[in-house]
């Protein structure tokens, strides 16, 4: 059976009124905690260390190589720019 609207609220209330409280913090780590690996040079975190490895390598002290010819806003990656000129730049 699906719950829907307020059974489903009912029962929230109903959980969250025994002797445990629900917290964001609780249902949601904290990003700060998901980000094991930190940039020794500008100190921006990842969770993942190829992340951290592809910043390094990218982003990280360099000035951004793709720039769009219209707006002239820069972008670190090339599909980056793809989506701009896709969004931003096309009639519908």
């Amino acid at each position: 059976m699906i719950k829907i609207g307020s059974d489903l609220m009912n029962e929230f209330e109903a959980f969250e009124s025994k002797d445990i409280k629900l917290i964001p913090e609780m249902i949601r780590p904290p990003l700060a905690s998901m980000q094991h690996y930190l940039c020794g040079e500008c100190g921006k975190g990842y969770k993942w260390m190829a992340n951290l490895r592809r910043h390094q390598r990218l982003e990280c002290g360099k000035l951004p190589k793709h720039r769009c010819k219209i707006c002239r806003r820069e972008f670190y990656r090339r599909y980056e720019l793809t989506n701009h000129y896709n969004t931003k730049h096309t009639i519908p």
